[in-house]
C-alpha cells in the first residue's frame, strides 16, 4: 500500500485528525466530508497524478541509472 493515510481518510473520514488538518481536507475535497472516493494522501496530494510521462525524461536520475555499459566498463 502506497498511500496508507490516504486509504485510513477514505475508510475512516476525518475522525481523529485535528481540526485544522479536518477542516483543510474537507477543503481539498470540494467541502465535502465523503471521503470514500478520495485518492490523494493526508497533504492532498494524488502519487498518481505527478505529471505526465513525457516529464521523466527532464527528471534528475539516480547517477546509477546514467552508466552505459561502456562507461561502465572504464571504472
Amino acid at each position: 500500500m502506497v498511500n496508507p493515510d490516504g486509504v485510513t481518510l477514505s475508510q475512516q473520514g476525518t475522525a481523529g485528525l485535528s481540526a485544522d488538518l479536518a477542516k483543510t481536507l474537507k477543503q481539498y475535497n470540494g467541502n465535502s466530508t465523503n471521503f470514500n472516493r478520495w485518492k490523494a494522501n493526508m497533504q492532498g496530494i494524488d502519487l498518481n497524478r505527478q505529471g505526465s510521462s513525457k516529464n521523466l525524461a527532464s527528471l534528475a536520475l539516480p547517477s546509477r541509472w546514467q552508466i552505459t555499459p561502456e562507461k561502465e566498463a572504464c571504472h
